[in-house]
């Protein structure tokens, strides 16, 4: 069924195992496939990083378990990024989920973009406000902590659900933000 030459709804879904997350970027084919969808340039760029940081996230924290205060000077951002490599060829039967969904209807053009991995979780509930570590207050600029505030500022709506380890967000194509509404389309 089309609209003005574009189809109503469409669904893409990962499911990428820890023993092929060490050859294979899901980010990159998830792209690739975008392009081919009819999506603007602008929006697929946005729509890249987004995806981007939630798979570093799932990847990083969820799968990894790597702590981002390692991050806080040269030294550990070095480390950071050993321990990473390190963990990454250790991964066998851990997994992340990815599911997109497109939608097209009278209140315009949204994916609802769904990210889920084996992990875990963390304490969203620490995260609910604007300060991205959970500290509570203000803080020097630093190598982490930014992408919960980046998800905030990029999707119309970013929520956590069950332990932490899935993660959803609504981004609106063509930034018609004021005509979102909530999205009946659940994780799982």
């Amino acid at each position: 069924m089309t609209h003005d030459n574009k189809v109503q709804s469409w669904e893409l879904s990962q499911i990428m195992k820890g023993s092929i997350l060490k050859y294979v970027d899901p980010v990159s084919l998830i792209v690739k496939t975008l392009n081919s969808a009819n999506i603007g340039k602008t929006d697929r760029t946005r729509i890249a990083t987004v995806i981007s940081e939630l798979y570093s996230n799932a990847l990083e924290h969820g799968l990894l378990n790597l702590d981002s205060s390692m991050k806080d000077d040269v030294e550990g951002f070095c480390q950071y990024y050993v321990h990473r490599e390190q963990g990454l060829a250790a991964l066998s039967d851990e997994w992340i989920k990815i599911d997109i969904h497109y939608i097209c209807g009278l209140s315009g053009e949204k994916l609802i973009i769904c990210m889920e991995d084996s992990g875990a979780g963390f304490s969203y509930n620490n995260y609910t406000n604007s300060d991205d570590d959970g500290s509570g207050g203000d803080r020097p600029v630093r190598c982490r902590g930014r992408g919960i505030n980046l998800m905030r500022s990029m999707c119309k709506e970013l929520s956590y659900h069950g332990t932490g380890n899935l993660v959803r967000v609504v981004y609106l194509l063509d930034g018609d933000n004021a005509q979102c509404t909530n999205s009946q389309i659940s994780c799982s």
